[in-house]
């Protein structure tokens, strides 16, 4: 054990290698196990790990049913559907979905499962142009189509963000005119460390990644002893209900 190595990998870098190949380099590399992060569900180097008989964990996505691997993921679901519940309770029925375009990512599916499923519970419609899937999180990108989103006369109250990499949504809006949270209300997941001034006080859904990366690094470890053990882990996110969210509940109420 103390000769060999544990090493984090992309989920991509590897792709072009079978089984075997992978095997070998693993072997040459004196690499004993790995951590694989950003590997679409529907990968077919998911077969691929399988097949080489390397430990290995899938880091911060679940596995498929086709693919049953060991995992370490954040409770996406779960988180989702608290925030979301918490945004209706203040009388938010008019929710965008904000995304980036990664469907076959355990985490946005989730997220997104989460958004209907609350809905569906609730008895409201889902509007199709409320569910946004950004084809990359350029400033231009999300700039354009929150300006097409919110043109219309009965636009979202509030955005839920499902991707990290949209937080920026918070800085643009008040350049396209709208204040946060008079205006219109932002909630969703965000990065731990904040770098969008201090002038928020974010109503958020953060990754435990620290707490991902220990217990992955663990569960590798004790595959290594028992390559036959099961790992299917959910670490919770950490939610902040701060003041991004405005209470409209009362005013929808009033103009009934």
């Amino acid at each position: 054990m103390r000769e060999k190595n544990l090493t984090l990998l992309a989920g991509e870098r590897l792709e072009s290698l079978n089984s075997d190949e992978l095997f070998c380099y693993c072997t040459t590399n004196s690499l004993a196990g790995l951590l694989v992060m950003n590997l679409h569900l529907s990968s077919p180097f998911n077969e691929v790990l399988l097949q080489s008989k390397i430990p290995f964990i899938l880091l911060a996505n679940a596995s498929s049913v086709s693919y049953p691997c060991n995992y370490v993921t954040s409770s996406n679901y779960c988180s989702t559907k608290e925030m979301l519940e918490y945004m209706l309770c203040l009388g938010h029925h008019r929710i965008a979905f904000l995304g980036v375009i990664c469907n076959q990512v355990e985490s946005h599916a989730e997220r997104l499962r989460a958004y209907h499923d609350v809905f569906r519970e609730h008895a409201l419609p889902v509007n199709s142009e409320y569910l946004l899937d950004l084809p990359d999180a350029s400033l231009e990108t999300v700039a354009n189509r929150l300006q097409k989103l919110l043109a219309p006369a009965e636009k979202p109250t509030a955005l839920f963000l499902a991707s990290e990499n949209l937080e920026k949504i918070l800085q643009l809006l008040p350049g396209l005119g709208y204040r946060v949270p008079e205006d219109i209300s932002v909630a969703g997941f965000m990065n731990e460390k904040e770098d969008i001034g201090q002038s928020f006080d974010l109503s958020a859904i953060r990754q435990d990644t620290a707490e991902i990366g220990r217990r992955s690094v663990m569960h590798l470890l004790n595959l290594l002893e028992q390559p036959g053990e099961k790992v299917a882990e959910e670490i919770a996110c950490k939610i902040t209900f701060g003041k991004t969210v405005r209470r409209i509940a009362n005013e929808l109420a009033a103009s009934t």
